[in-house]
């Protein structure tokens, strides 16, 4: 059954936080965006910082419409004088380059300032390709970062940066799986996090898991990780091995020994390690037809010959049966289903050895769910012939029988001793009619079972109500 794809995003109102303002209208560029939009690019020092008064109209907008302009109005923004260390696009004759500093989309409609630099500074800039890109001419992209000393600045321009700030992703026997992860394989769950800084930050992961309408704690930990220098990155790991079901699983994620932190839950859905095979390579690897499950809330359809099944929706599987594809029903309720299929594959059925007798092939009989057994005696009427023996594709391999008339000796070769019978004892007389089986079930059951004429097992005040009609 699919339950949840997980898929986890820690944003908390989709705004970007720099310094002390907070920012709605602007989406930072990705790394690749900014090399293509950036007409010079280029690593260097700070070396002085003075101020520059500019000009910008500002609109007031109400209702979504831009009614009026206001202004001119004033803005004061630091210029920076930078010593290039080194040109990563586009190289200038000058090493010496002034730039003002970034301005983004504001609330409600003029810029706002964003985080600047001082003098000392060791930055990455990126310079725009037109104008238009910026507030005012002459300023750097908003995304330029600084860089510390001991950074390669290639090297960091060309890292892999998250797109949406954090990425979730989980993995089984190395494999990266969205959805319908399966029971018994360890889970590798992988939280990474951009800590927009280049100079080491902190995170600390609380994890927890939960079946799903449970409070029982089955999994918890808390995992520290840091970013370190020269990588945006920090990741947080984990492994979880589940049993088939439904999970949530709760994060607290907190950078820098913040109190409180952000706190998110994901569920996720859980399948047997069936669950996650085809039909056909259920049935390859010995599965019983009528024990194929199916995965995303389908349901078995049975072809007609009985040989094979497909997985389908129930509207797929109508439309199956309307055109004779597909059996309606396999086996009623209170059939053995193994015994269906032996009836179907022309078989004779065998209770005592809940097995099939006949013209039955190694697929059929793997289809039943069943092995071939050699030397097996067939008793009629509790006549057992001791020089013939039978070859039977056994439902239960482990399932040995035995009639009272065999001696105690060949009871024990076949099931090994036992000395205690659980169970009622039977009268020669319920174990001599052709109504009623009376036969011994060793193994894991050392009991006495009696079965009926269509080989339903019974109790022995059944079997005696059967025989008291028979007189």
């Amino acid at each position: 059954m699919k339950y949840f794809v997980i898929f986890l995003i820690l944003i908390g109102s989709g705004a970007f936080l720099f310094g002390n303002h907070t920012y709605g209208l602007w989406v930072p560029l990705s790394p690749e965006e900014l090399i293509e939009q950036s007409k010079t690019i280029f690593v260097g020092t700070v070396t002085a910082v003075n101020t520059v008064d500019v000009e910008y109209q500002s609109q007031i907008a109400r209702n979504g419409t831009i009614k009026e302009s206001v202004g001119p109005e004033v803005m004061t923004l630091e210029e920076y004088t930078v010593e290039v260390e080194e040109f990563l696009k586009n190289p200038q004759d000058s090493n010496t380059i002034k730039v003002l500093r970034a301005t983004v989309g504001g609330v409600p409609s003029g810029p706002a300032r964003i985080s600047g630099f001082e003098n000392g500074d060791r930055v990455l800039f990126y310079l725009p390709k037109d104008e238009n890109q910026t507030h005012f001419p002459g300023q750097y992209l908003p995304e330029s970062f600084m860089i510390p000393k001991e950074c390669n600045a290639k090297t960091v321009l060309n890292q892999t940066r998250i797109e949406l700030t954090n990425s979730f992703n989980v993995f089984q026997d190395g494999i990266a799986i969205k959805d319908n992860y399966t029971a018994g394989i360890p889970m590798n769950f992988v939280y990474s996090k951009d800590m927009h800084t280049l100079f080491g930050e902190d995170i600390d992961v609380v994890v927890s898991i939960r079946k799903e309408g449970s409070n029982q704690v089955l999994f918890e930990r808390n995992i520290h990780s840091e970013s370190e220098s020269c990588q945006w990155i920090a990741s947080a790991q984990w492994e979880f091995t589940p049993e088939a079901g439904n999970y949530r699983m709760y994060l607290n994620i907190k950078e820098n020994e913040q109190s409180g932190g952000d706190t998110s839950y994901t569920g996720f859905s859980v399948i047997s390690e069936l669950q996650s095979m085809s039909p056909l390579k259920q049935i390859k690897n010995g599965i019983a037809l009528f024990d194929v499950v199916c995965s995303d809330n389908k349901i078995p359809a049975y072809k007609h010959d009985n040989m094979s099944v497909a997985c389908v929706t129930e509207e797929t599987h109508s439309k199956l049966i309307n055109r004779g594809w597909a059996l309606l029903r396999f086996a009623m309720p209170d059939e053995n289903p193994s015994h269906v299929l032996c009836n179907r594959y022309d078989g004779k059925w065998h209770p005592e050895y809940e097995g099939c007798r006949g013209d039955i092939s190694d697929l059929q009989c793997s289809l039943m769910g069943g092995k071939f057994v050699d030397g097996l005696k067939i008793c009629y009427n509790g006549i057992c012939p001791v020089d013939k023996t039978y070859t039977l594709c056994v439902t239960n391999p482990d399932l040995y029988l035995h009639y009272p008339q065999e001696t105690v000796q060949e009871l024990s070769q076949r099931c090994g001793p036992s000395s205690t019978l659980r169970g009622p004892t039977p009268t020669p007389t319920e174990c001599e009619s052709n109504l009623v089986q009376c036969i011994y079930v060793c193994g894991d059951l050392h009991q006495w079972v009696f079965r009926d004429s269509y080989g339903k097992i019974i109790d022995q005040s059944e079997a005696r109500k059967i025989l008291e009609n028979e007189n």
